[in-house]
């Protein structure tokens, strides 16, 4: 999968510009690319959970640095996703999913000096139909804030989404909220369109 932020435009208030040491309070900037394959390890079975395995690259692409928009920097990482149905019902076609992600995160940041990470994250899916709500935990724990304990790398972030998906196509609205280190609700609506030819289908 790939995505990315194609272009901003973001206005901030002169208190956000000056804790971030930023040159203008708008503008416009252009994000980060990630790209990200994943694989089948084992399939799950009745008392056994499934393994996904996923490695990733964020790309350089980011720009817009003297306002603290993207970085241009590059960086990787790849997890375990465990996940397992702990409940099914099939003639109310109605199902809970739990994922659990253990992995590793290294990051070039914008003074050169490279930060690396164990991230982890907990999500539960509840699936009805057509429409999933799912509600997740996770974060990294970087070892930046040994040195400078108001570094912020280490944070921990709460997300609520809903995805309705209609044939192949996903729609959603997600919001996140940072429990720590991270002190921002962000609320987004979007579409993930699936390619068949690209999409592995596991057996």
């Amino acid at each position: 999968s790939v995505w990315a932020t194609l272009a901003e435009n973001y206005e901030v208030t002169p208190a956000l510009a000056l804790q971030r040491n930023m040159k203008e309070l708008k503008g416009k900037a252009k994000g980060d690319v990630y790209i990200q394959t994943k694989f089948l390890i084992t399939g799950e079975k009745k008392y056994i959970p499934g393994i996904n395995g996923r490695i990733s690259l964020k790309t350089a692409a980011g720009n817009n640095v003297a306002n603290r928009r993207f970085f241009d920097t590059p960086g990787y990482f790849f997890d375990f996703e465990i996940y397992k149905y702990v409940y099914s019902d099939q003639e109310a076609n109605f199902h809970v999913k739990t994922i659990m992600n253990l992995g590793f995160f290294s990051w070039e940041t914008n003074n050169s000096v490279q930060n690396d990470a164990p991230i982890y994250g907990l999500n539960v899916i509840l699936i009805k139909n057509k429409i999933a709500l799912e509600n997740s935990l996770s974060g990294y724990y970087g070892w930046m804030s040994i040195k400078n304990p108001n570094y912020g790398d280490r944070p921990l972030v709460y997300t609520s989404k809903i995805n309705y998906t209609n044939k192949k196509n996903k729609y959603f609205i997600q919001y996140q909220y940072g429990i720590k280190d991270f002190p921002y609700h962000h609320l987004s609506v979007g579409t993930a369109l699936e390619l068949d030819k690209l999409t592995p289908h596991y057996k």
